[in-house]
């Protein structure tokens, strides 16, 4: 059986749908190696990349990549994946994929352009309202990440209803990340001396709710550490709600993000909707406490190891990170509940539901025995 990961990931900056292609693409890798010779073959295509990027993702965990393509971007992945992909399946792992062919899988995360559409703009709306449930239809496979996800997807009719199968992430990429723990000196930070937060202006994100619960917050010497986004968007949009005891970090690396989440008190998710959550998986994985939005996908991720607060009444989020800030018992007891449950969010089992998939639509009987006979060791 042949693999065609859809490779355009891999050239640009990492979010959290790249984190997810990536950490699959390893994982299915890995799986093909404990195969029989021959019987799972894996290739990584790209558009068009410079010579510097084909040698670094060939060194990286994604294995030996190619690029013969002149076309760049959307304009490779419509007319030209589709061909180098013929005699396999092409997989699309970040939302979107070729018009073209039938023989491919489409994993879609979320339904976010319906649920929060002034978070995107017109153009972007518009091609992914054309192109997603048109590609949905054709494709032999569909994948989401939660349940949720799921519904949503199938009441905007992207989804047929029941065709998608869901595979959650998984958070144990964070084990193979060592911690930057110089990060802290640089800016100031004490361990167990500030609230963590992901920043973005996208109205779903939700970051005003966490400013204003922070400005409210009765503990002077603790900060907030807002990490992600473009800093001077951030500043020109919440700047009334900015105060000398927020940090605002930027973009940071994983190992930077790791030691963030190792000495952060709480790590603050206020989205209004999510379609799974992967940040606050990571902090449960790292054993920081967590205060996430009660909507979206959240409570089927993270069970009853967060605290959960309304995403609408930053008020709320006040009393509750106060009340966490004050209580080392009580954060100590949600941090061994969610190590635990983060702990069960594995990459590999998520590539092997991937191929179990695959090899069941495929009516591949030997491929299914010796992927049951891996799973089971």
């Amino acid at each position: 059986m042949r693999l065609y990961i859809n490779g355009r990931f891999a050239t640009r900056s990492m979010t959290g749908v790249d984190r997810v292609a990536y950490e699959l693409t390893s994982q299915l890798r890995q799986i093909a190696t404990e195969l029989p010779e021959g019987m799972l073959v894996l290739h990584l295509l790209l558009p068009k990349c410079s010579p510097e990027q084909l040698m670094a993702l060939s060194n990286s965990t994604l294995g030996e990549a190619k690029s013969v393509s002149k076309l760049t971007g959307q304009l490779w992945e419509q007319f030209l994946l589709p061909f180098q992909a013929a005699d396999g399946w092409a997989i699309n792992f970040c939302n979107v994929g070729p018009i073209i062919g039938r023989r491919q899988i489409l994993m879609i995360h979320d339904a976010q352009i319906y649920i929060s559409p002034e978070s995107y703009s017109f153009c972007f709306r518009l091609w992914y309202r054309m192109l997603q449930p048109f590609i949905a239809r054709r494709a032999s496979l569909l994948f989401t990440v939660s349940d949720y996800s799921k519904n949503r997807l199938e009441q905007e009719r992207v989804f047929p209803k029941e065709k998608a199968l869901v595979i959650p992430n998984g958070a144990d990429h964070m084990d193979r990340i060592t911690a930057d723990d110089s990060i802290l000196a640089r800016h100031g930070l004490n361990s167990q001396k500030y609230f963590l937060v992901m920043g973005s202006v996208s109205k779903h994100k939700n970051l005003i709710c966490a400013l204003n619960a922070f400005a409210s917050c009765s503990v002077e010497s603790l900060r907030l550490v807002v990490v992600g986004g473009n800093v001077s968007e951030i500043m020109a949009v919440f700047a009334s709600s900015i105060d000398e005891r927020v940090r605002l970090l930027g973009r940071v690396s994983d190992e930077e993000l790791k030691a963030l989440y190792n000495h952060a008190i709480v790590f603050i998710f206020p989205s209004i909707t999510e379609g799974f959550g992967l940040p606050p998986l990571e902090a449960m994985y790292c054993g920081c406490p967590v205060i996430a939005s009660n909507s979206g996908a959240m409570s089927e991720v993270c069970g009853d190891t967060v605290r959960y607060v309304d995403p609408n009444r930053p008020e709320d989020w006040t009393v509750a990170m106060e009340e966490l800030a004050s209580d080392q018992n009580v954060r100590e007891k949600i941090s061994a509940r969610a190590c635990d449950r983060a702990s069960k969010f594995t990459w590999h089992r998520a590539a092997m539901q991937m191929l179990q998939a695959i090899a069941s639509y495929e009516d591949e009987s030997s491929l299914k025995v010796e992927l049951e006979a891996l799973d089971a060791s």
